[in-house]
């Protein structure tokens, strides 16, 4: 019996809630929570008058450069094959599913799905702690939800999505293809780490995702006074990393599922 692409979508979600992976989220939004303390202290030293929309852009963009978002997604991702093949609980499902290669694109639909739930999720709590939890008389909150440079901090927003929450976990999932979920998780720890001190370099800095998500946020980020952007750098600058993932990503689900096919469970 054939096996849809949504069957396996809506198989790997429930299992995925199934597994309580969800909790894992509680990394992208406890820095938050942390910052958000310490900005009631006197010690605390940052940009002034902080809205929520730049409080949520920094506070995600210090996940990520930390690597605790990149380290968090890639464990969502392995969980989704890496760990379900060296358990071999993937047995139960590729006996019902023969189609090896259409498992392999429903996980990485499935994964998209869960990546982005995780993003709405990560910018919904650190928007309810900015405004529950940081002192409204500190010269570092305004209380107000935008400020300057909105349509520059979405685009930011976006391209963090894009680069922590849709590249990673599907490289995750792809190197969970041939490698154990430590060594994977490891890996992709390793390749973030390669992507943060690369964007300085020539010529190879053009096929490095973060590098367009730091071009872009060094001079918004460290102000909340409005800042000219130009709207052909900030066009260019996502739509190169747009192209860049996207791209990145179909050869991941291809190669992917080729390994999958030709693999022994």
């Amino acid at each position: 019996m054939k096996t849809s692409i949504f069957l396996i979508i809506k198989i790997e979600l429930l299992k995925f809630l199934k597994r309580s992976d969800w909790v894992s989220i509680i990394g992208f939004v406890c820095i938050g929570f942390i910052f958000a303390l310490n900005m009631r202290g006197e010690g605390y030293r940052g940009v002034e008058d902080q809205n929520a929309l730049f409080w949520v852009v920094t506070q995600l963009l210090t996940t990520t450069t930390l690597f605790i978002g990149p380290v968090i997604m890639a464990f969502v991702g392995t969980q989704m094959l890496s760990s379900e093949i060296d358990n071999k609980s993937i047995l139960l499902f590729s006996s019902r599913i023969r189609n090896r290669a259409k498992m392999y694109i429903g996980k990485s639909i499935a994964l998209v799905i869960v990546s982005l739930l995780f993003f709405l999720l990560s910018v919904g709590i650190l928007s309810a702690i900015y405004f529950l939890f940081t002192d409204k008389d500190s010269a570092y909150v305004s209380g107000t939800f935008f400020g300057n440079n909105v349509p520059e901090l979405f685009l930011i927003l976006i391209m963090n999505y894009v680069f922590t929450f849709l590249f990673i976990p599907q490289l995750a999932l792809f190197l969970g293809a041939w490698l154990k979920p430590l060594v994977t998780i490891i890996a992709v720890f390793g390749i973030t780490l390669v992507c943060t001190n690369t964007g300085t370099l020539d010529g190879v800095k053009y096929f490095n995702p973060m590098y367009y998500m730091v071009r872009m946020s060094n001079d918004v980020v460290s102000t909340t006074e409005a800042v000219a952007v130009k709207a052909s750098e900030s066009v260019f600058c996502i739509c190169m990393q747009l192209i860049l993932c996207i791209m990145l990503c179909l050869l991941f689900a291809l190669v992917g599922a080729k390994r999958m096919r030709e693999r022994d469970l």
